[in-house]
C-alpha cells in the first residue's frame, strides 16, 4: 500500500531520492499550503510572523514544489502585495491598504519567476518574483480540482500551554517593536 501510515517503531525502507531543481524561468503555480510561523529575528529582519508558502509548479517539465517565506514586516510588505496580486486577491496598481486573505490563498493560481540558489553544495529552486498578471490575463482562479481548505477531521484547538507560549512570543515581539501588532493582521 503506497499511501499507508507508518508507526513510530516500524522499519523504514527505501533509498534517498535525488531531487534536481527545474530550470530557472517563469512558471504557472498553484498555492499548496500556507503555514503560519514566527521569525525570532536576525541581523536583517526583526522578529515578526512569517507565512511559509508552498507552491506547486503546474507547467514545469516534472513535478516541482517551491517554498517561499513571506515575512509580515514593513520592510518587505511589497512582497506580500506582489504575492496577493499574483494570485488575484489584490488589484494590480491599488496602493490602498488591504487585509490579506490568507485562507483564500490556498488553491489559488498565478505565475512566478523561479530561480535557483545554492546552499551547502546543493541547488534548490526559489521564488525570484511573484509576477503581476498582464492586463486581461486570468489570475488567481482556484485550481479546478482544489476544494476549499477545511480543518482535518478530529482537529483539536491548540493546547492552553502552547497558546500561552504563542501569546508570550507575540507580547515579546510587540515589546521589541515598541508597538502592538494589529489583531487579525495574520
Amino acid at each position: 500500500m503506497e499511501n499507508a501510515a507508518l508507526g513510530w517503531d516500524d522499519a523504514i525502507e527505501g533509498t534517498v531520492s535525488e531531487f534536481e531543481p527545474v530550470e530557472p524561468g517563469e512558471y504557472q503555480f498553484r498555492v499548496v499550503s500556507i503555514e503560519r510561523a514566527y521569525h525570532n529575528g536576525s541581523a536583517n529582519m526583526g522578529p515578526c510572523p512569517v507565512a511559509k508558502v508552498e507552491i506547486e509548479l503546474t507547467d514545469a517539465p516534472r513535478a516541482a514544489h517551491v517554498f517561499d517565506r513571506l515575512y509580515l514586516n514593513k520592510k518587505v510588505m511589497w512582497k506580500i502585495v506582489a504575492f496577493f496580486t499574483a494570485i488575484g486577491l489584490h488589484e494590480k496598481g491599488d496602493d490602498s491598504p488591504f487585509k490579506p486573505d490568507w485562507q483564500r490563498a490556498v488553491g489559488r493560481t498565478g505565475r512566478a519567476s523561479i530561480g535557483t540558489h545554492e546552499y551547502n553544495g546543493n541547488r534548490y529552486n526559489e521564488v525570484k518574483r511573484w509576477l503581476v498578471p498582464k492586463d486581461g490575463a486570468p489570475a488567481g482562479q482556484p485550481a479546478p480540482d482544489q476544494a476549499p481548505w477545511t480543518p482535518p477531521v478530529g482537529a483539536q484547538p491548540m493546547p492552553p500551554a502552547m497558546q500561552a507560549q504563542v501569546n508570550q512570543a507575540v507580547a515579546q515581539a510587540q515589546q521589541a517593536a515598541g508597538r502592538p501588532m494589529t489583531p487579525g493582521a495574520f
